[in-house]
């Protein structure tokens, strides 16, 4: 059996944040759940009977802050910002990168599958793969805190 992985550039997206001082923005962007979020959406077609193949493509998708009040902030509270936001891209784009690995090398293991599968298998398989994507971002988000120890905080100038 075959993976055939399609992996798409990813969609960024910034989603506003309005409030005026950095407590309020934290407690603002930490209500929207995430500061900054990787997502991936996995549809998979099954070829052949038995099946043969599969082939995979991937949706990535990655969402940061814009300060609408940017403009009207004083330096030092622009230049922490940036330093914030860099750090929360760095974080975000390492999110791809390992998701990236995962996908590939998982794609690498299928044609060791020697059983023949059905679509309810190939099912538990993709399962399997999200399961595997998801376990690998949650454990760098826990060796993280979440960005916390590579930067991603704001912290009054």
């Amino acid at each position: 059996m075959e993976m055939r992985l399609r992996l798409g550039r990813p969609r960024r997206r910034t989603y506003g944040v309005s409030s005026a001082g950095f407590e309020e923005l934290v407690r603002e962007m930490s209500g929207a759940g995430c500061w900054g979020r990787f997502t991936f959406t996995a549809r998979h077609r099954p070829q052949g009977d038995p099946i043969e193949r599969i082939d995979v493509t991937v949706t990535l998708g990655i969402q940061l802050p814009r300060w609408t009040r940017y403009g009207a902030a004083d330096d030092a509270h622009k230049q922490e910002w940036d330093r914030m936001l860099e750090a929360l891209s760095r974080h975000e784009d390492e999110h791809l990168r390992i998701f990236t690995e995962t996908a590939e090398s998982f794609a690498a293991t299928v044609p060791n599958i020697s059983t023949p599968m059905d679509r309810a298998g190939v099912t538990r398989l993709m399962r399997e793969f999200q399961d595997e994507a998801q376990r690998a971002m949650d454990s760098f988000d826990r060796r993280t805190d979440h960005g916390q120890r590579d930067g991603v905080e704001l912290a009054e100038p």
